[in-house]
Parts: structure tokens; sequence; C-alpha cells
């Protein structure tokens, strides 16, 4: 059934989903960038205590990826990977908001959290989408 929605929802140009895929995937890319960005940061700053940081924007930057795959071909579970990675990318920008207070001349942290911020937002918004699709 989700796959029927999907390929009707996914036919128009101006369609709610097929626009939701479009902005999702834009501020997946964005996320994705500032995270290797801060990855970089963290490795250059070489302070302790950074590789939790480190580790935590990979996982953010590859859970955008995946989304931006999942979106890109229209899986039918593409809201999926969108959930994990708005769960993944809340974690990072609360991380990063508290290095942007720790380290605050340095604005990577301030970019990388908004980012992050953005990027959970619309990819919680891929399951609200599909559950009214379904519900309709």
């Amino acid at each position: 059934m989700l796959g029927s929605i999907l390929s009707k929802a996914t036919s128009g140009q101006h369609d709610p989903v097929d626009m939701h895929i479009k902005t999702c995937t834009e501020d997946c890319f964005n996320c994705a960038r500032w995270c290797e960005l801060c990855v970089t940061e963290c490795i250059q700053m070489d302070t302790p205590g950074m590789s939790h940081m480190t580790a935590l924007c990979r996982d953010c930057a590859e859970s955008c990826f995946m989304a931006i795959k999942f979106m890109s071909r229209k899986s039918p579970y593409f809201f999926m990977t969108c959930h994990v990675c708005a769960e993944i990318c809340d974690a990072c920008a609360a991380a990063c908001e508290q290095h942007a207070i720790e380290h605050s001349d340095n604005e990577i942290f301030h970019n990388c959290a908004a980012a992050c911020r953005q990027c959970a937002e619309h990819c919680l918004e891929a399951d609200a989408l599909i559950k009214n699709a379904v519900e309709h």
C-alpha cells in the first residue's frame, strides 16, 4: 500500500511528498557537509574528549547520506531512514551546541548544530506526510 501511495504522490511536480523530498534532500546534504567540516575541525583541535564528537558527526553525516539515497530513489522505506536520520541529527545538534558554548569563537560548531536541527525538522516531517497519506 505504501508503494502505491508513493508512486501516486510522487507523480506530480507540485506534490507535497515530492516537494518534501527535494527540501529534505537539500537539508540532508547541507547537514552532512557541515558534519564533515565539524569532523575535520575536531581532529585539528586535538582536544581531549573530542573523539565522541567526531564519531557522532560521522554517524550524522552517514545517516544523512543514507536518507538522501532512499529519498532519491523514492524507496517506500525512505520515511524510516528519515526518522533515524532525525534522531541522530538531534543528538549531533545537541553536542555541537554544547561545543559552540565551550568554544564560542568557533562558528563551525554553531553552523553544524543549525544544519542538524533543520535537517532533523524536515526529516521528521516525512513520518507525518506518509501517515497523513495512509489515513486519507
